[in-house]
C-alpha cells in the first residue's frame, strides 16, 4: 500500500464515504468538501472512518491525529494517509 498514489487514496476514501454516509450522496462530493462542517459525517461516523482508514491502509491513528486539519476533507485525509504511509518502514 506504500506506493499507492494520492489520487487512488482519495478515490478509495470517496467511495467509502459515499457508500456509508447518506448525506454524502445528496450532492456531488468534492475532495475539498468539509466532511464534518457540512454534516456529511458526525462524531460516530468519524469513528467508523478512522477504523476504516486504519484497516484499509494499515496505519495507526493516534488521538492527536484526529483533527479538522487532517480529517476535514477527503483531500486533507488523503494527504495525511500518504504522509503516514511514507513514514512506514
Amino acid at each position: 500500500m506504500k506506493n499507492i498514489t494520492g489520487d487512488k487514496v482519495a478515490e478509495i476514501l470517496r467511495l467509502f464515504i459515499l457508500e456509508n454516509y447518506p448525506k454524502a450522496r445528496q450532492g456531488v462530493l468534492q475532495a475539498d468538501d468539509r466532511l464534518i462542517g457540512k454534516g456529511i459525517i458526525d462524531s460516530l461516523g468519524l469513528l467508523m472512518l478512522i477504523d476504516f482508514v486504519e484497516i484499509k491502509f494499515e496505519i495507526k491513528i493516534s488521538d492527536l491525529d484526529v483533527t479538522e486539519d487532517k480529517f476535514g476533507s477527503i483531500a486533507s485525509l488523503s494527504s495525511f494517509i500518504k504522509e503516514s504511509l511514507a513514514k512506514k518502514p
